[in-house]
């Protein structure tokens, strides 16, 4: 289990999804803690909610273990779109959602 084994920041524990914090642990040292942190709440520590919020960010629908009730923006699929392989049900949850307001897939590159 990396997150028992490797050293990181507890901020990454809070992540519910355990191959997304596995990818967070792992890949230590190539991105800035901050401004991942800061598009994973949208931007919302910068700015009122505007255009640019609407593509950053995670939305959780439903409790946040729930991973069925996430959603990421396309613009953090984008930029942050690395932390998400192996987590496929995260796709799928923010598809579902996306379907429901008759908006179009995303697809991971």
């Amino acid at each position: 289990n990396v997150q028992k084994t490797v050293e990181h920041p507890p901020w990454i524990d809070i992540i519910p999804h355990p191959t997304w914090r596995d990818n967070l642990i792992l890949g230590q040292g190539t991105y800035d803690a901050d401004d991942i942190c800061n598009d994973v709440v949208g931007g919302l520590w910068d700015e009122l909610p505007g255009e640019s919020v609407e593509e950053r960010g995670v939305i959780a629908w439903s409790p946040p273990w729930d991973i069925g009730g996430w959603e990421v923006s396309e613009g953090f699929l984008k930029k942050w779109g690395w932390l998400l392989r192996g987590c496929g049900e995260v796709l799928e949850a923010t598809n579902r959602w996306r379907t429901m307001r008759g908006e179009e897939d995303l697809i991971a590159e």
